[in-house]
């Protein structure tokens, strides 16, 4: 049952997977060039239901306080930092030879920018809770397993992690969360743009490295060459868009952000209602207690997702494991 992120060009990938007998859902987010899709084999499955979650829309009222802005007359809740376009898919599929059976199925790409920890966290939440809304909507539903799979673009470092496997929040995460709550410019347009940033497309991502602009080389000395190199990087890191955050200003108690708690209950943490890792647990089990080539051999203060693969991701510009 392959689930897609990031898809484009269709008209070339549907014809061939069609033919192969699959079935597919796909949907994209508000001007999105691509989007998330999931697909299933025509004989073995019906699909009952689907949900698109709008990441930027969610009222928050709705499920922290199980009744909607519209209900209660409270403003609308949405406690984003920056519209991201970013959304949710979620399926309930039915088996064809025994229709009691089935499964709920959701992906997702989450919010890409590595500094935006609180953004991704909330995504993440409210599609937790729209995957355990659908499993309570149907009497059949509630005794099927649901599948989260996609790119959460989190590494188990993260809080994100964390709150997904109702772990506890450590001082590094919460530290992340609080310099991550920001207003960006696409919630605020009365937030000054940041000078010398790098022109990205910030909604889209993989923007990683912009093209230098360099002029013709004078002989130098090593030194002088090694000085100028070091400040290079320097000027970089200050202005790389992966690296800040820029186009935002520090969030307000009006902005009515989630807090820490606010988080930790979005996600059922107190109540234990974690996620299971597929990949933690399956070479937990095959690893015969040896971390070598996991995500806890290479990095050795990991307490969390420590039996994760070493590298999920591995490229040129970056070489990461993410969820």
């Amino acid at each position: 049952m392959p689930q897609w992120k990031e898809v484009d060009r269709l008209e070339k990938h549907l014809p061939v997977f069609h033919a192969a007998g699959y079935s597919h859902t796909y949907a994209s987010g508000p001007q999105k060039l691509h989007g998330c899709m999931v697909m299933w084999k025509s004989d073995k499955f019906d699909k009952l239901a689907e949900q698109t979650v709008f990441y930027d829309d969610v009222d928050l009222n709705s499920i922290l306080n199980g009744s909607s802005s519209d209900e209660d007359g409270r403003p609308l809740r949405k406690a984003t930092t920056r519209v991201t376009k970013n959304i949710g898919l979620i399926l309930a599929l039915s088996r064809k030879d025994d229709g009691s059976k089935g499964c709920i199925v959701a992906t997702t790409h989450a919010f890409w920018h590595p500094m935006f920890t609180y953004e991704r966290a909330r995504q993440l939440g409210i599609l937790f809770n729209a995957v355990r809304q659908m499993q309570s909507s149907d009497p059949l539903y509630r005794t099927w397993p649901a599948y989260l799979a996609g790119d959460f673009n989190t590494q188990p470092t993260e809080a994100s992690y964390s709150l997904l496997t109702a772990q506890p929040l450590t001082p590094v995460h919460i530290k992340s969360l609080d310099h991550s709550r920001v207003i960006h410019i696409s919630i605020d347009p009365t937030v000054p743009p940041t000078p010398n940033a790098a022109n990205v497309k910030e909604d889209e991502g993989g923007a990683a490295v912009a093209a230098a602009q360099t002029a013709p080389e004078e002989t130098k000395s090593a030194t002088d060459t090694e000085d100028k190199n070091a400040q290079k990087k320097a000027t970089e890191k200050e202005t790389d868009p992966d690296r800040i955050i820029t186009n935002s200003r520090r969030a307000i108690p009006s902005d009515d952000l989630l807090s820490d708690e606010e988080l930790l209950g979005l996600f059922g943490c107190e109540e234990g209602k974690g996620l299971r890792s597929g990949y933690d647990e399956a070479l937990r089990l095959v690893s015969s207690g040896v971390k070598d080539g996991l995500f806890g051999g290479r990095v050795e203060d990991a307490t969390i997702g420590i039996w994760e693969p070493m590298y999920t991701s591995y490229t040129y510009w970056w070489k990461l494991t993410l969820a």
